[in-house]
């Protein structure tokens, strides 16, 4: 970074005004403005085109949630990698499971068993 480019008499006393946590945060604008293109790895002439992906369908697979009396979840689908997935998102959104068990079908379908133990606040907002 070149001090003449950004640093004229006049830019440099509005800085000296600021107090130290709008001075950090003026920075941090300036630098993420000066190497943001660098930093996605693209230049100002180059344009990243995203149509070669537009007509990619998500893959879908089905599972299937079911919880019965007692208190225990069960989850049935085509992988061990998928039903880990929803499970993970369900612990996210507050769900405390135990007790995990993996049972295979003779048709290829997997199923995992947890027991409900509760639920609490969403550890993630998203």
């Amino acid at each position: 970074m070149d001090d003449n480019n950004y640093w004229d008499n006049v830019e440099y006393n509005f800085f000296n005004t600021l107090d130290d946590a709008d001075k950090l945060m003026y920075v941090y604008d300036l630098m993420l403005g000066d190497f943001q293109d660098d930093y996605n790895g693209l230049d100002d002439d180059n344009d990243f085109d995203f149509e070669e992906f537009d007509d990619v369908e998500p893959i879908r697979q089905e599972v299937t949630a079911i919880v019965d009396k007692s208190g225990y979840l069960s989850i049935t689908g085509a992988s061990v990698e998928l039903l880990t997935k929803v499970v993970t998102t369900m612990v996210m959104d507050g769900m405390i499971l135990s007790d995990k068990k993996i049972t295979f079908s003779d048709s290829g379908e997997v199923s995992l068993h947890y027991k409900i133990i509760g639920t609490v606040n969403p550890i993630s907002v998203n």
